[in-house]
């Protein structure tokens, strides 16, 4: 028996608590895996609105698989769709080739996406670090110019300058 290329995605309802949300989909990815279907890839989409309410729910929990198995497992796996209450819809395609290559193409630019904002963050990291290295800097200039304000006068004590002001025509005082 030949195995095709199959993309199956559900939504579920929006109530569902992360840990429901989770073995919910463990729960259909084990079905698959006892029809003995190769899981290619599997995505959670998150909460989103719905385009039209469904059960009178207008936002779901999206999950999508992409499998390759036999065609005969395809009615046992919507079956088990219908039977779960959590699950509101569901659609299972079959992918031609174009399909096949399409997802390809998108799982590997998910991936190099992935790998860019790591090197992204990083970098950031490591940016943020510098700033705070030049921080650190700045506060220890700043401290050496606070002590070259102070100066020792002939009993050696420290004693701070003080800058002298003086009028202007005006009348108000102008620092020299």
């Amino acid at each position: 028996m030949e195995l095709r290329n199959y993309e199956t995605v559900f939504i579920m309802t929006p109530v569902l608590s992360d840990s429901q949300v989770e073995e919910t989909i463990d729960k259909f990815k084990k079905i698959l895996e006892d029809f003995k279907a190769e899981i290619i890839f599997k995505s959670k989409w998150k909460l989103r609105k719905l385009v039209y309410p469904i059960q009178k729910k207008s936002t779901g929990i999206y999950q999508i698989i992409e499998f390759k198995a036999a065609p005969s497992i395809i009615s046992d796996l919507e079956e088990q769709y219908r039977l779960d209450d959590t699950i509101i819809r569901f659609l299972t395609i079959s992918l031609d080739k174009h399909g096949i290559e399409y997802n390809k193409n998108k799982h590997l630019k998910k991936e190099k996406e992935e790998v860019v904002e790591k090197e992204t963050k990083h970098s950031a990291n490591k940016a943020e670090s510098e700033e705070k290295k030049k921080v650190k800097k700045v506060s220890k200039t700043e401290d050496s110019k606070e002590k070259s304000n102070e100066k020792e006068d002939s009993k050696g004590e420290v004693t701070q300058k003080v800058e002298t002001k003086r009028e202007n025509k005006k009348g108000t005082p102008q620092k020299v």
